[in-house]
C-alpha cells in the first residue's frame, strides 16, 4: 500500500523503504530494511536496461532471419529479374548462410540478455568485452573520419570537386558514439557492477524482492528509447508527407 515518507514527503509504493531518501517504511522489518539499503539499485537499473536491449535486439534479429529465409530468395529473384536456376541457387546460398548466422547471433544476444538480467558474472564480462571492442572500433572509425575530412577536395572526371565528409559532423557523431560506448563499458566493467554479479548479491535481491530497481529511469534505457521514438516519428512524418 502506498505511504507518505515523513523525511522527504514522497508518495512511496515500496513496502520496505523510501526509494528517494532511504527512510524505512512504517512497520517494515528492520532486518529487511538493512538488507535493502545494501543494494545498488541504480547500477541494477543500468544492467537491467542493457539486458532488455540485448533481448530486444535478439528478438528483432530472429524475426529478420526468418524473413530472410522465407522472403529473401523471392525478393532477390524479383529484383534481379530472370535468371537461370543455377545462378539463382548461387545467389541464394550466401543469403541462407547469412540468415543462419543471424539466427545464432540473435540467440546468443537473447541468452546474454537473459543472464545479464539475472546478474550472471560471465554475462557481464562477455557483454563488457563486446562493449570495449565497440569502443575501440568507434575510436578508429572516428579517427579515419577525421583524416578523410581533413583531405582537400578532389576533382572528379575533370568537371567538379568532390569534398570529403564534414569535420563538424564527424566530430559530433564520433564524440557521441565514443561517449555512449565508454558509458556502456563503464556500466559493465566497473567495480559497482562486479559487486552486483555474485551469489551473495543475488540472494540479497531475492530477500528484498519487493524493492524494484528504477530500470525505466536509467539512461541506458531512456537514451535508446528516445532515439528509437524520434526515428519512428520521423519515418511516420515522411510517410504521411509522401502520401
Amino acid at each position: 500500500m502506498p505511504w507518505n515518507c515523513d523525511s522527504c514527503h514522497t508518495n512511496v509504493k515500496n513496502e520496505l523503504l523510501c526509494t528517494r531518501c532511504g527512510a524505512a517504511a512504517p512497520g517494515a522489518d528492520p532486518n529487511l530494511v538493512q538488507l535493502a539499503l545494501q543494494r545498488d539499485r541504480y547500477m541494477e537499473a543500468h544492467l537491467n536496461a542493457l539486458a532488455i536491449w540485448q533481448r530486444v535486439g535478439g528478438a528483432i534479429g530472429f524475426v529478420a532471419a526468418i524473413v530472410l529465409l522465407v522472403k529473401g530468395p523471392s525478393l532477390l529473384h524479383g529484383i534481379g529479374g530472370y535468371r537461370s536456376y543455377s545462378a539463382y541457387d548461387e545467389e541464394t546460398s550466401p543469403l541462407t548462410m547469412i540468415a543462419v548466422a543471424l539466427f545464432f547471433l540473435s540467440g546468443f544476444s537473447f541468452v546474454l540478455g537473459h543472464f545479464l538480467a539475472r546478474y550472471a558474472n560471465w554475462a557481464r564480462i562477455t557483454a563488457g568485452v563486446f562493449a570495449v571492442v565497440g569502443l575501440v572500433a568507434q575510436c578508429l572509425t572516428t579517427l579515419l573520419g577525421i583524416i578523410a575530412a581533413a583531405q582537400p577536395p578532389t576533382m572528379m572526371y575533370g568537371m567538379y570537386y568532390r569534398e570529403g565528409p564534414s569535420m563538424f559532423w564527424v566530430l559530433v557523431r564520433g564524440g557521441l558514439s565514443i561517449g555512449w560506448s565508454a558509458a556502456i563499458s563503464w556500466v559493465l566493467l566497473s567495480s559497482r557492477s562486479a559487486a552486483i554479479c555474485n551469489d551473495r548479491y543475488r540472494q540479497l535481491v531475492a530477500a528484498t524482492s519487493n524493492l524494484r530497481a528504477p530500470t525505466f529511469r536509467s539512461f541506458v534505457f531512456m537514451v535508446p528509447t528516445i532515439l528509437i521514438s524520434v526515428t519512428i516519428g520521423w519515418f511516420l512524418i515522411l510517410f504521411a508527407v509522401g502520401r
